[in-house]
């Protein structure tokens, strides 16, 4: 793929997390599967997720954002203003 055919792809919904817990615990378990730890050593959804998804207007979630180990680069977010959000980078924009 060439930079002129790159594409980025951001799946998002803005259901409460809380209202689809068990898929977001389901998504980061199988991102774990694919990658493994995170770029901030960050694996299994756990209690902080859970406690961060309850508690504030923010999840860092999981970020693979090192190109040399994670392909390609994938972040898992939440913030209260544009819900969860999935996005898949294109390898020509690392």
């Amino acid at each position: 793929m060439s930079p002129d055919n790159q594409k980025n792809y951001d799946f998002s919904t803005l259901d409460h997390p809380l209202t689809i817990l068990s898929r977001i615990k389901l998504l980061v378990s199988d991102l774990y599967k694919i990658y493994g730890e995170d770029s901030s050593k960050n694996g299994l959804f756990n209690d902080y997720d859970e406690s961060s998804l309850n508690d504030g207007d923010y999840w860092s979630g999981r970020s693979f954002t090192d190109h040399k180990v994670h392909h390609p680069v994938t972040m898992l977010r939440y913030d209260s203003e544009d819900g969860l959000s999935l996005t898949i980078f294109s390898p020509f924009n690392i």
